[in-house]
């Protein structure tokens, strides 16, 4: 590997997978590479990314052996599974005998050039090609290789900025670069027919991936069509999926076609897929391997053109052990697997996507206000356990209640959200923006109430209650011409400097 690698000595996490070993050998180091324009290796496995610069020149020895460079633990993978070999011309693949094979996967050119051939020893379904071993195979650019259940590629081009203008879904935007190695791969995924799964916890914006994935696909002519398999019961789920014919349950007035049909020649995205009950995992099972559906109450199955995207925030691997979750489906739906990092692990994507709310708010007939260098740092160093999602709530809220063009750090009110009294603020909502105003100002004068009444009056302490300081809440007194209230002598003295 390069000199100019970035190496930091960390414990390697429990489900680590690959890794480098370490400049003295054994134990081996968590690495992260930076890439400077030249080519490198990104290898996702258990739905974690790591990226490895190549050098100029030299071998890889990919394997399960503690001794090779590439590291994977996984047990469908050989001691000594494949090698790359690296020249200034290029990159060349050769498995080494392995027991479970090394797979091209999509339509690279790699893979298309193969099929080409009429090599016999190649072989695979069509999406697919097996390597023959012991034979060195050039790979282009785009060539996508599975390696047991891990997936290998080579990134040639340098990280740069994307913005929602590039990659053309409002409201999403990717500044750091782990977003940019994920987006990287994405790229490669889109125009293959292989099942997408999404992985990341609540909020982080799987439903954007989605469409990402979708918008550069071939079928991206065609609407997305999505459902939240979380969101309804068993049997409304099983009739919106697969359809059902005129008369096949009570109310069943009409035959109709299920989203499986709606999304012929498009793309299904299944959110949430790990709330699905084990009957109807099984009913998907089928569809995925045979692309055929029956209807509820249908006697012959309808063959359908769909490519299949789910997401989940489940640990899936979890519920595979704990009997909740069918390893077969698990694997079917493991085709290529993108882990979205939450927000706080890519915090040069904070401001960026608080700079774009702000702005798309402003489309809808507002000022674009401007957050304050202390609320901007406020922001990058939250924690943002609802991910994506909080973050545009906290925007559109410090909006609202913003008293001029300038959000300060006080308006965002991060701190002890979640003890405040009172009700929540209602979801942000397609509304507009003088109902919002009004909606979030009616909370936010019940909550102040609240606080005084719990606190007898204290000013002081129902701004700690609040977790805002007491010269906002005075600030807020006076903005909604609510009078301050006289406090409860027997609770102590309350300073009245402002």
């Amino acid at each position: 590997m390069s000199d100019d690698a970035v190496v930091r000595d960390e414990p390697i996490p429990a489900r680590s997978m690959v890794y480098r070993r370490g400049p003295s050998g054994w134990p081996p180091t968590y690495t992260e590479r930076v890439t400077r324009g030249r080519r490198t290796l990104l290898v996702t496995h258990r739905a974690r990314t790591s990226a490895f610069e190549l050098p100029d020149e030299g071998e890889l020895v990919i394997g399960r052996s503690q001794s090779c460079e590439v590291f994977l633990d996984d047990q469908q993978v050989s001691r000594r599974h494949a090698v790359l070999h690296v020249q200034p011309a290029g990159v060349q693949l050769e498995d080494l005998g392995s027991h479970n094979g090394t797979l091209l996967l999509g339509a690279s050119e790699t893979l298309s050039a193969m099929r080409a051939r009429s090599d016999e020893t190649q072989t695979g379904a069509a999406h697919e090609l097996r390597l023959a071993p012991n034979v060195r195979t050039p790979l282009s650019d785009d060539a996508l290789v599975q390696i047991g259940s891990a997936l290998l590629t080579i990134q040639v081009t340098t990280a740069r900025r994307r913005l929602q203008s590039e990659v053309g879904i409002p409201g999403f935007v990717v500044v750091d670069g782990a977003m940019e190695r994920l987006l990287d791969l994405a790229d490669r995924a889109a125009p293959t027919t292989l099942t997408v799964l999404l992985l990341g916890e609540s909020g982080s914006g799987k439903e954007m991936l989605a469409r990402y994935v979708h918008q550069r696909s071939p079928r991206a002519a065609k609407r997305m069509v999505s459902l939240n398999c979380g969101a309804l019961p068993e049997h409304l789920i099983e009739s919106e999926l697969f359809g059902h014919e005129k008369g096949a349950f009570t109310g069943a007035a009409a035959a109709k076609p299920g989203l499986f049909e709606a999304a012929e020649g498009s793309t299904l995205f299944l959110d949430e897929v790990g709330e699905l009950t084990l009957a109807l995992q099984v009913k998907l099972l089928r569809v995925l391997e045979d692309r055929q559906v029956l209807r509820v109450g249908a006697l012959e199955p309808r063959h359908v053109d769909v490519r299949f995207v789910a997401a989940t925030n489940r640990d899936l691997e979890a519920q595979v052990a704990a009997g909740k979750f069918r390893e077969d489906l698990y694997y079917r739906l493991y085709g290529i697997a993108l882990h979205l990092p939450a927000l706080r692990e890519r915090r040069d994507d904070i401001l960026a996507l608080a700079d774009r709310f702000l702005e798309d708010l402003a489309e809808r007939g507002r000022p674009r206000p401007t957050l304050t260098d202390a609320a901007r740092a406020k922001l990058r160093d939250h924690d943002w356990p609802g991910n994506v999602r909080e973050l545009k709530n906290v925007i559109h809220r410090a909006i609202v209640m913003a008293d001029g063009p300038l959000i300060e750090a006080d308006d965002l009110e991060l701190a002890r959200r979640d003890s405040r009294p009172g009700a929540a603020l209602p979801a942000i909502i397609d509304e507009a923006p003088d109902q919002l105003r009004a909606r979030a100002e009616d909370v936010e004068k019940k909550r102040i109430l609240d606080a005084l009444e719990q606190c007898a009056g204290n000013q002081t302490r129902a701004a700690e209650l609040l977790g805002i300081t007491r010269r906002v809440l005075v600030r807020r007194l006076e903005k909604f011409n609510l009078p301050r209230p006289r406090r409860d002598s027997r609770l102590g003295d309350d300073d009245e400097s402002v």
